[in-house]
């Protein structure tokens, strides 16, 4: 992280190495564990290995780009926000965030005054990952604790100093 004052040009979040390559082994076993469901040869478990291997060795492939990316995860301005998956968001984009979690996930919801604008405005991925935010009843902006080497409490204080107004939800 950058320098935390509100008048520094932006604070920025890297990615964390060992929690991404936890998460990729972890997709590792998930894609073996599902080849063995195939192999039975039991028409029902052969669907759910065929699943397991298409969901976990595409988050395998998305965990491995991140190993090897060198942008920030998260940039933080008195501008707005910057999220590598995500886009820019401007402050005034922006309603409030909140704390999220979901089974072991935890997340910050970024709630935003006009959600179709966002997703209007970005390309298809985005789009893609902003509507199935929206069909599990969330904003289609969120931010995973597990990509950024800081607590969600320290990223809310983050774009707190950086728009000091910013409402946080707990």
């Amino acid at each position: 992280m950058n320098t935390p004052d509100a008048h520094a040009t932006a604070t920025v979040f890297q990615s964390s190495k060992p929690r991404t390559l936890l998460h990729a082994l972890g997709a590792f076993l998930f894609v073996q564990f599902g080849v063995k469901l195939f192999e039975t040869g039991e028409a029902s478990a052969m669907v759910v290995g065929l699943l397991a291997v298409c969901f976990f060795l595409t988050y395998l492939a998305v965990t491995m780009l991140h190993l090897v990316r060198r942008s920030p995860e998260l940039t933080i301005t008195a501008a707005g926000i910057t999220h590598h998956s995500r886009g820019s968001l401007e402050w005034a984009e922006i309603e409030r965030i909140r704390f999220q979690q979901i089974g072991w996930q935890g997340f910050l919801e970024v709630l935003l005054h006009d959600p179709d604008a966002y997703l209007n405005r970005g390309p298809l991925l985005k789009r893609a990952l902003g509507q199935a935010n929206r069909g599990f009843g969330l904003s289609p902006v969120t931010i995973s604790a597990h990509t950024v080497p800081a607590s969600l409490q320290d990223l809310a204080e983050a774009m707190r100093r950086h728009h000091p107004n910013l409402v946080i939800e707990s």
